[in-house]
């Protein structure tokens, strides 16, 4: 609404719609977004995850069991994947549609 509050007020004072948009600076459109943002609710959002198909289970349970020691070093992990990526490097697309 602050947008559209600045167009109305700014439309009178310039020749050519693309001159309007010149109106605009970047300290504007942040405290533009800034406002908007500050008026999304919790419940807005709650309803956009629902939309997208994402909901909320009493059910749902996290991995508890999670232990960082059980999981590889990034290290360990970088080495695996170069190997992997050589070793795809050498197949061509003749050997892959076999």
């Amino acid at each position: 609404m602050l947008i559209l509050n600045h167009i109305l007020a700014k439309i009178g004072s310039v020749s050519y719609i693309q001159d309007l948009s010149k109106t605009i600076y970047l300290l504007a459109a942040i405290y533009f977004t800034t406002k908007a943002w500050n008026q999304v609710t919790s419940v807005t959002i709650e309803n956009c995850f629902c939309k997208a198909g994402f909901t909320y289970s009493e059910d749902f349970q996290t991995d508890l069991d999670f232990v960082p020691e059980d999981e590889p070093p990034l290290s360990t992990i970088a080495e695996m994947y170069i190997a992997v990526k050589i070793n795809l490097s050498q197949f061509t697309l003749g050997i892959i549609i076999r």
